[in-house]
């Protein structure tokens, strides 16, 4: 079986596209972030109520492959949740949940995203935290 040119030239350039693909992402990886959640103030009821919206935006912006790390105490929770349960800090549907803390999250969806505290009242007084992934 003979090679042709065009074929030599046809796999070097799927192996230079391949490369490229590779180099690009270990460069993202390279460049991921890992936050804990509200700083110094960690995943807890907060000092002010929109302290994790104030948190949020000048965390991110968030990226694929960041990873969120939660750290809380014995007692409460993390609860990931959809758009209508964050506004009304219903905790009965949770998309998924931790309670024993901390906990990272890789951030590995695109879009918005919602967490609220599972532990009744803590979603009122505003330890919540929603987040778009970019």
């Amino acid at each position: 079986m003979s090679t042709t040119k065009a074929q030599v030239t046809f796999t070097l350039l799927q192996c230079a596209v391949l490369m490229l693909l590779l180099m690009l992402q270990q460069q993202q990886t390279a460049m991921a972030h890992n936050y804990i959640v509200g700083d110094e103030a960690y995943w807890e009821v907060p000092p002010f109520p929109t302290y994790y919206d104030v948190w949020a935006a000048h965390a991110g912006p968030f990226l694929m492959g960041d990873t969120l790390n939660f750290v809380y105490r014995r007692g409460d929770s993390v609860l990931r949740v959809n758009g209508p349960d964050y506004a009304t800090c219903n905790i009965a549907n949770p998309i998924e949940s931790w309670t024993w803390g901390p906990h990272s999250y890789p951030l590995n969806i695109v879009g918005n995203i919602y967490f609220i505290s599972g532990t009744p009242g803590h979603c009122a007084s505003g330890q919540r935290l929603a987040m778009v992934v970019i």
